[in-house]
């Protein structure tokens, strides 16, 4: 293989590259959500309900809270964990 033709592979094979990352990029754009990362505060104490899943008038699914099982429940564990 001569070096002109190697010159002309290598150029073809970084344009398809360029036009691959490219596609890409709109892709994730336009397709995949932002995703933000939130610290969450670990909490102590929380409220444990019965939900059910029920059909909405218009179609959709949605949750229904019926009652409240436990509030102020906590885990046996909380104290002993170490992440913040």
């Amino acid at each position: 293989m001569n070096t002109a033709m190697t010159l002309e592979v290598w150029s073809l094979l970084a344009l398809i590259f360029i036009d691959l990352a490219f596609i890409l990029l709109l892709y994730r754009k336009e397709f995949l959500p932002d995703v933000v990362v939130v610290k969450k505060r670990r909490r102590k104490w929380e409220d444990l309900y019965i939900r059910e899943v029920v059909k909405t008038e218009d179609g959709t699914f949605t949750n229904k809270t019926l009652k409240a099982v436990f509030t102020d429940h906590s885990n046996v564990y909380v104290d002993q964990c170490k992440m913040e």
